[in-house]
This record gives C-alpha cells, structure tokens and sequence, in this order.
C-alpha cells in the first residue's frame, strides 16, 4: 500500500468520485449501524490527489441519528484519521 504524506492518503484502486461546494472529492460515504444510531465513515481528498487515486479515510466522532450533508462535512472536517490504520481497508474494501 502506497502512502502520500497529505492527511495519511493511500493510494486506491478507484478514480471515481463526486466533488462538492467546497471542492471535496468524495470516493465514498459509508454509515454504519452503532448502538443506536450511525457511525459515518467518509473517503474523501483534494482533487489533485484524487485523481491518482488518493484518498484520506475518516471516521465521525459521534454517533448519529440522520446521515445527513451536515454530519458528512463535519466528519471530513473534522473526523478521526483512519488511513493506514487497516480499519479504511475494511470498511472501503471496494475501492481497494
């Protein structure tokens, strides 16, 4: 697995990705079912390394009740830093 040294990105088998209002490259959303509400999960990066295919992986730091923009943005703001940690290969298995 290659790593770039901008917010721990790996380098992904995909190319596919929407970009945002703020300029984002989302490869994938995930929300994941924890103790009663969602645990979401974003693969996002800058548009120069997501055309490479780089992608940094962040994990929510709460849990909630709506998967909603507001919680996505939050969560690629300012969410837990999952890439090289093994947990990004598990949950974005499919981009790997």
């Amino acid at each position: 697995m290659k790593k770039l040294n901008i917010m721990d990105s790996v380098i992904t088998k995909t190319k596919n990705y929407v970009t945002t209002n703020d300029d984002k490259c989302i490869a994938q959303i995930m929300a994941i079912a924890e103790k009663g509400g969602f645990r979401i999960y974003v693969a996002w990066e800058w548009e120069e390394q997501a055309k490479q295919g780089a992608f940094g992986f962040c994990k929510s730091r709460e849990l909630y009740q709506e998967v909603t923009k507001e919680a996505i943005q939050e969560t690629a703001n300012y969410g837990w830093d999952i890439g090289c940690t093994g947990e990004e290969i598990k949950i974005f298995a499919n981009l790997f």
